[in-house]
């Protein structure tokens, strides 16, 4: 059997194309778990609205600024967001890194390790916290809108 020499570019395009699957991967990912977080953020703030619909329109009645209102709900989810992410960053730090560290994917070019970049940690975060003012911002502001009397009443 001869052994086949590869020139060195054929090598680096063959590890450009795994790079950008990868990448392609992250990014649906982010999107997805964005877009799973939002969901679930603008369902619980929604929830929290309904049920609170007659309390609203009594804040209303006696004088309470809608936006004051909203605003007290746009930081609940902020707050969620804030909680979720300080638990994801924990779980990545102290459990998923080391384990990707210990039991490197074995792959075609050799063991594949997890690494993060602190950037896309920033724009994941930041991300989440602009799609928890908006998933926040929407149901109180939905509730807040409608008459005081169908809000007091139901």
């Amino acid at each position: 059997e001869k052994e086949q020499i590869q020139v060195w570019i054929h090598f680096i395009g063959y590890i450009s194309g795994l790079t950008q699957t990868f990448d392609i991967v992250k990014v649906i990912t982010y999107f997805i778990g964005l877009l799973v977080a939002g969901i679930t953020i603008f369902i619980v703030t929604f929830i929290a609205t309904m049920n609170r619909k007659r309390q609203i329109g009594i804040l209303k009645a006696i004088g309470m600024k809608e936006r004051i209102i909203i605003l007290s709900y746009i930081f609940q989810a902020v707050f969620y967001a804030l909680l979720g992410a300080l638990t994801g960053l924990f779980l990545i730090q102290f459990m998923i890194v080391p384990y990707f560290i210990r039991h490197p994917l074995p792959m075609p070019i050799g063991l594949v390790s997890l690494a993060l970049v602190n950037r896309d940690l920033a724009v994941s975060i930041i991300s989440m916290l602009l799609v928890s003012v908006v998933a926040g911002f929407i149901p109180s502001w939905m509730v807040t809108r409608q008459n005081i009397i169908k809000a007091i009443w139901g």
